[in-house]
């Protein structure tokens, strides 16, 4: 046997987690989530342990928050679908403060053009003080507030409210996936989800940014932050 191939293969198993032991636990979810358990997908619940041989779902309009071991967390958000191993792994990984200069320049940016998109969007804007509400149990704010306009979106990014402005700049892009704010949109998308942990999806995303708008400012903006995840 390769000598070299032996001792990457016993490096590779001493740094991997125990299939058996939990790494994280699954604190807080709403919408639809579950999660791959002895070979079938079965409904989350909270508190569950999650193994590093385990997989997570989330549906439409769901979130789920995982408390790593080491007392961190990271928040996924809808239609996304995980192993924990790779997740686990990639949390450790993370470089965000290396990204936030990327992120300091963006919001310069964007910032200035907030004010004509509240007209250029023809979105109602909502009042802060019902924005503010706090939801019944199970239920999720937008069902009475369908309408995401980004620039209350924006506030809510700004205000480093990462969470929440995860599900409002998702909503709206699905409400408007051909508003002319897409890019930027996205863009606050991958960085929420930089912030929450959630390196895998933030990649997918700012790769999303690269195929759709080749060629444009924000998909070099977008490369940059790759090169630091």
């Amino acid at each position: 046997m390769n000598p070299c191939f032996s001792e990457a293969r016993q490096t590779a198993a001493s740094t991997a987690q125990p299939q058996s032991e939990a790494i994280g636990t699954l604190v807080f979810f709403q919408g639809r989530v579950m999660v791959f358990v002895e070979d079938n997908w079965r409904p989350a619940t909270v508190n569950l342990p999650l193994t590093a041989n385990r997989r997570i779902q989330t549906g439409p309009a769901s979130q789920a928050e995982i408390e790593w071991r080491t007392g961190d967390t990271t928040v996924i958000g809808s239609n996304e679908t995980h192993s924990l191993e790779t997740l686990y792994a990639a949390f450790q990984q993370s470089s965000s403060r290396q990204t936030e200069g990327v992120f300091n320049r963006f919001r310069s940016m964007f910032r200035g053009q907030i004010d004509d998109s509240r007209q250029a969007e023809g979105g109602i804007r909502r009042d802060r003080v019902d924005l503010e509400r706090k939801p019944n149990p199970g239920e999720l704010y937008w069902y009475q507030d369908p309408q995401i306009n980004i620039a209350d979106a924006f506030e809510t990014y700004e205000s480093g409210d990462y969470r929440r402005a995860l599900i409002e700049l998702t909503l709206f892009t699905e409400q408007q996936p051909r508003s002319q704010h897409l890019r930027q949109a996205l863009f606050m998308i991958g960085h929420c989800q930089i912030e929450l942990n959630n390196i895998p999806q933030a990649r997918e995303t700012f790769n999303r940014i690269i195929t759709l708008f080749p060629g444009e400012p924000i998909a070099g903006e977008a490369r940059e932050v790759l090169q630091q995840l």
